[in-house]
C-alpha cells in the first residue's frame, strides 16, 4: 500500500530528475536560463589535506573562498573557515562530517556580534534529533504546539531559513530591510497571474523574478540571490548517493556502483525499488555506468584534485548516456481469465469481472460467455446494459495509449427493429456484483467516456479496440473510482431484435476470445533514478518556499486519505508516506481520520506538520488516525491527532 500511488505519480518526475542528473548541470540550467553562470569553483590545494575553495559571481568577481579538510570524495570533513574577498574578513566557522554540517558553527558580523548554532546533518537544530521509533501505541494529540505560522514572506525566512538573510547580508551587502522589500514585490506580482496550481505558480514566481531583476534597485540583489542557489545546487549534487557510491567502487572499497549502493546505502535501493525500478533495471544501468568509466582510462589516485577528476568523469559520462530519448514505448496486454465467479471476482488476472444486466429482470449473467447492450426500448421496456472490470493495481500510470479490446459476436440472421444504433462507454461510479446485478441493483453512472460506436445489422465485427486513455488514467490517478465501464445505447426504440453491442467475456473457454487492455506505457531507456535530495530546484529555495507559503491563507498543505476523497482538495494522496515525501518544508500534512497500515519515515531536511483525524472536507480534525510506526532520520515532524502503535 505505501507506495502504490508514489512508484506511478512520481513516474513523470523520475525522468525530469533523471535529465537533471545525467545533463551533469541542467538543474543550474534551470537556476540560470540565459546561460549566465558563474564560473567553476577554484580549488587549491594547501596540503596535509586542506583545501581553499574559491567561489565567483555571475560576473566572475570573487564572492568568498574557504579553507578546511576535504575528505577523498571532495567533501568538507572538519573545522571549515569561510572568508569575504573585500577584506579576507573571517566570517564563520563550521564543522563538517562528511559533506554535512555537524557540530557547532560560529557566524561572525560586520559589527563585531558573534551567533553560535547547533547542527546536525545539515539540520539547523537547538540539539540533535534522536530517531524516534515506537513498538507500542502513543498518541500524538498536541503533544507540541507547532509554532505560530507567519504571514509575510520575510517572516518566513526570519523562521525557516535565517541562514539566507544571513549570507545575504554578509556576502553580497544586502540590507535586511532591502530583502524584505525585494519579497514584497514578489508578493505583489504573484496575483495578477492568478495561479491556480503549483506549475502556474513556479512560473508566475519566474516571471516575477525575471521582471525585478531588470529594476536597478534589485539588479545587485538578484545576482546575490542566483549566486547563492547555483552553490547550494553544486554542494546538493555533490551529496546524491549515485555519486558516492561511484566513488566508492573508483576507491576500491566495493567492486561495482551497484555493489556499492548494497553495501553502503540499502536504503537508497529500497527507495529506488519501491518507486517502480527492478534490481534488474538498476544494475544494468549501473554497470553501463561503471564500463563507460574505465573506459576512459585509470585514475590518477594521488592526484590531490582527485575527487574533481573523478565529478568530470561522471559528468562527461551521464551527458553521454542522456543523448538518447529519456524514455521509450513499450506494449502490453492484460487478459483476465475466468474467476470463481462467487461475487468476488474484481478483474485481476485470474478473476475476470464482467455481466450484462436486465431492465425488466434479474436474469443474472455473471458466468455467461458473452456481455450484451442493447439500445434503450420503448415499447417492451427490456433491454440490457453490459459491464466490464479491469483491476488496475499492477499496471502502469505512465501510459500514452490504451485500449479495449473486445472479439465481438456475429449478428447475421435476424433483424426486425431497431437495427442501427451508436453506442457509448459509460464510467460506472459505485461497485457491482457480477453475479447480482439485475434491473434492482445497476450501479449509478458517470457521462459518457466514449462514443459513439455505430452498429448495423447484419454485422460480423471480429475483433475491435477502443481507446479509453483518458478514464484509465483518471481511475489510476484516483480522480474517477475504478468500478469498470458500462456499454449501451442510448438511443430508443422497440427493441425487438435490434442490434446490440456483443462481446465474449472473460469466462469464454477460448484465452484468445477474452476482452483486454492493450497499454502503451512509457518506458524509460536507462532508469530514471530517484533523488530525494533532488526533487526540482523549487523545494531547496528558500525565498521560493517562503513567497509560496505566504501565497493565499496558511501553510502550503497536502492531503491524504486512503479511500481516495479529498473533497476536492490538491495535491493528495492515499499514504501518508507518499504524502510526507511530496511535502516541502514547512508544509502540513493534512490526514483525514482512519487506520493507515504503514511505516512511516522521513530522511529529509525539512520540517513538516503532520496532522492527523480530519473529515471528509479537511476542514475540521474530529478524532484521530492512526499508522503503525514512524521514524525521523533527518529533520522534524510535528504531530497532532495521530495514534501510533500495531494496528
Amino acid at each position: 500500500m505505501r507506495y502504490d500511488v508514489t512508484r506511478c505519480l512520481l513516474s513523470f518526475l523520475f525522468l525530469v530528475v533523471f535529465a537533471i542528473l545525467s545533463s551533469g548541470s541542467d538543474i543550474i540550467d534551470i537556476i540560470y536560463p540565459d546561460k549566465k553562470k558563474p564560473p567553476p569553483d577554484k580549488i587549491t590545494p594547501l596540503g596535509d589535506g586542506t583545501y581553499r575553495v574559491t567561489r565567483f559571481d555571475i560576473r566572475g568577481d570573487q564572492l568568498e573562498w574557504e579553507e578546511g579538510p576535504r575528505d577523498a570524495k571532495g567533501h568538507w570533513n572538519g573545522k571549515v573557515k569561510s572568508f569575504i574577498p573585500q577584506n579576507g574578513q573571517l566570517v564563520s566557522t563550521s564543522e563538517y562530517k562528511n559533506g554535512l554540517r555537524h557540530g557547532w558553527t560560529v557566524t561572525y558580523y560586520l559589527g563585531g556580534a558573534i551567533k553560535e548554532t547547533r547542527y546536525y546533518e545539515n539540520d539547523r537544530l537547538a540539539v540533535p534529533p534522536a530517531p524516534y521509533q515506537s513498538s507500542g501505541v502513543l498518541e500524538y494529540n498536541n503533544l507540541r504546539d507547532s509554532p505560530a505560522s507567519p504571514t509575510s514572506s520575510y517572516e518566513r525566512l526570519e523562521q525557516t531559513t535565517p541562514w539566507f538573510i544571513d549570507e545575504m547580508e554578509i556576502f553580497h551587502g544586502i540590507s535586511k530591510d532591502d530583502l524584505d522589500d525585494f519579497l514584497a514585490e514578489i508578493e505583489a506580482r504573484i496575483p495578477a497571474a492568478n495561479p491556480q496550481n503549483e506549475d502556474e505558480f513556479i512560473g508566475a514566481f519566474n516571471a516575477a523574478i525575471g521582471e525585478i531583476g531588470k529594476l536597478q534597485k534589485y539588479a545587485q540583489l538578484v545576482e546575490g540571490y542566483k549566486a547563492l542557489l547555483y552553490r547550494e545546487a553544486q554542494s546538493r549534487l555533490k551529496r546524491l548517493e549515485l555519486r558516492l557510491a561511484i566513488f566508492e567502487r573508483i576507491l576500491g572499497k566495493a567492486t561495482s556502483t551497484f555493489s556499492a549502493l548494497q553495501k553502503f546505502y540499502p536504503l537508497y535501493l529500497e527507495g529506488l525499488v519501491a518507486k517502480g525500478a527492478t534490481l534488474t533495471e538498476i544494475k544494468a544501468y549501473l554497470d553501463d555506468i561503471d564500463s563507460r568509466m574505465d573506459a576512459l582510462g585509470p585514475f590518477n589516485m594521488n592526484d590531490p584534485l582527485l575527487a574533481e577528476a573523478i565529478d568530470d568523469r561522471i559528468s562527461k559520462v551521464l551527458d553521454d548516456m542522456s543523448k538518447v530519448p529519456d524514455y521509450q514505448t513499450a506494449e502490453m496486454i492484460f487478459r483476465p481469465g475466468p474467476g470463481a465467479n462467487n461475487g468476488k471476482d474484481d478483474g485481476s488476472v485470474s478473476g475476470g469481472k464482467d455481466a450484462y444486466a436486465w431492465t425488466c429482470g434479474n436474469a443474472y449473467s455473471g458466468s455467461s460467455t458473452l456481455v450484451v447492450g442493447h439500445p434503450r426500448s420503448d415499447c417492451n421496456q427490456c433491454s440490457t446494459k453490459g459491464y466490464i472490470q479491469f483491476n488496475l493495481d499492477t499496471l502502469p500510470v505512465a501510459v500514452k495509449d490504451v485500449y479495449l479490446g473486445v472479439l465481438h459476436n456475429p449478428h447475421t440472421q435476424s433483424c426486425k427493429t431497431m437495427c442501427n444504433a451508436n453506442f457509448y462507454f459509460y464510467p460506472v461510479l459505485t461497485s457491482w456484483n457480477e453475479m447480482t446485478i439485475g434491473s434492482g441493483t445497476m450501479p449509478a453512472e458517470g457521462q459518457a467516456v466514449f462514443g459513439p460506436v455505430n452498429i448495423a445489422f447484419p454485422n460480423d465485427l471480429g475483433v475491435k479496440e477502443y481507446k479509453i486513455t483518458d478514464i484509465y488514467t483518471s481511475w489510476k490517478t484516483g480522480k474517477t473510482p475504478n468500478n469498470g465501464l458500462v456499454i449501451y445505447s442510448p438511443d430508443e426504440g422497440c427493441v425487438n431484435g435490434a442490434v446490440m453491442f456483443t462481446f465474449h467475456s472473460s469466462d469464454d473457454p477460448t484465452p484468445a476470445n477474452r476482452p483486454y487492455l492493450k497499454i502503451i506505457y512509457f518506458k524509460p531507456v536507462f532508469f530514471a533514478f530517484y533523488m530525494p535530495t533532488l526533487y526540482a530546484y523549487f523545494w531547496s529555495d528558500p525565498v521560493f518556499r517562503a513567497v509560496k507559503g505566504s501565497y493565499g491563507a496558511g501553510d502550503p498543505t497536502v492531503y491524504t486519505s486512503p479511500d481516495g476523497n479529498w473533497g476536492g482538495k490538491m495535491p493528495s494522496y492515499t499514504t501518508i508516506q507518499a504524502t510526507v515525501d511530496a511535502a516541502g518544508n514547512g508544509y502540513e500534512v493534512k490526514v483525514k481520520e482512519g487506520d493507515y497500515p504503514e511505516n512511516v519515515s522521513m530522511w529529509e531536511s525539512k520540517r513538516i506538520e503532520l496532522a492527523g483525524g480530519y473529515d471528509d472536507t479537511f476542514e475540521s480534525a474530529l478524532s484521530f488516525s492512526k499508522i503503525r510506526y514512524l521514524e525521523i532520520n533527518k529533520g522534524t515532524i510535528w504531530c497532532k491527532g495521530m495514534v501510533i502503535g500495531p494496528q
